[in-house]
């Protein structure tokens, strides 16, 4: 057994170090064909192993600001978890590609890198049960993988090179396709005070919505009874959670807009206590407790 199918077998609750397991591995348009997603962070970064590079694990960042939107940070899997528990989360690990050593150093040892109690556990539950240490010098070794790498492997679908108006490598023009609709993305961080961003567009979006999709993880046990008043549950092969169904009903529109801003927002600057919202087949998706919406062109 690989060390990668051990930490599955943890269970852990990857929302702490940023590396967290969802039953929608959604790609983006810079997702790798081949991509094997092992975690998610806020923004639409994820986790991935890619075939034909091994074990190594890569950071795509829809979103980022390097030259790259897919790049290495580990030549394997144990290798990842030991910068974790070094740096805390993915979160520091990913940046180094942008940071210099003062950078990294500042914020590894900033407020805005707490770690949390709960986070503590789980750091050394990974160490304990894996037998295994953090990593002494992350950001040489992130920056030493980086440099050495040849990234002529990496494959990408068609919507990469439209997205990014190149020419696709297989000189095929685009096809004819039907007229479809972009997503437009809102992210919601800890500069947001309240969720009245959230609930204007949510109530937009409820204004035209037919059915919906509350997601809660499995210890959510308070949310997930309280919104079985308002629908079914799902059959789902999610182990980690529960999702609740129903139609959009005036009962429902009102609980979702009359239920005041979370105060708990340790890990998410929480918009709603729901992890999920989907409204008709995720037309409208307010994602992460709200700090991620993402909403079809057509309903803004």
């Amino acid at each position: 057994m690989t060390i990668y199918e051990k930490y599955c077998q943890l269970n852990i609750d990857g929302r702490w170090i940023n590396l967290e397991k969802t039953e929608e591995n959604t790609e983006y348009f810079c997702t790798p064909i081949g991509a094997d997603i092992i975690g998610w962070e806020n923004g639409g970064i994820h986790y991935c192993f890619i075939d034909g590079y091994g074990e190594m694990v890569f950071a795509v960042n829809p979103e980022t600001c390097a030259e790259s939107y897919v790049y290495p940070l580990a030549k394997n899997f144990v290798d990842f978890l030991r910068l974790i528990l070094a740096c805390g989360s993915t979160t520091s690990v990913e940046q180094i590609i942008l940071w210099r050593k003062e950078q990294f150093e500042d914020f590894l040892h900033s407020e805005d890198n707490p770690i949390l109690s709960e986070q503590r556990e789980i750091l050394n539950r990974i160490q304990s049960e894996l037998n295994i240490t953090p990593m002494e010098s992350p950001f040489e070794y992130v920056k030493a993988v980086q440099a050495q790498f040849d990234d002529s492997k990496i494959e990408f679908s068609n919507e990469y090179y439209d997205t990014l108006g190149l020419e696709r490598p297989d000189s095929l023009e685009r096809e004819a396709e039907p007229v479809s609709f972009n997503t437009v993305a809102f992210y919601l961080d800890r500069t947001e005070k309240d969720n009245s961003k959230w609930l204007e567009l949510i109530t937009e979006a409820l204004k035209i919505a037919k059915r919906f999709e509350i997601h809660c993880w499995n210890e959510e046990t308070e949310w997930i009874e309280f919104a079985l008043h308002y629908g079914t549950l799902k059959e789902s092969t999610w182990k980690y959670g529960k999702i609740i169904e129903g139609d959009v009903t005036p009962e429902f529109v009102s609980m979702i807009l009359g239920i005041p801003k979370p105060t708990d927002i340790e890990i998410y600057n929480k918009m709603t206590p729901f992890f999920n919202v989907f409204l008709d087949d995720a037309k409208f998706q307010s994602s992460h407790y709200g700090t991620e919406i993402y909403i079809e062109e057509k309903l803004i």
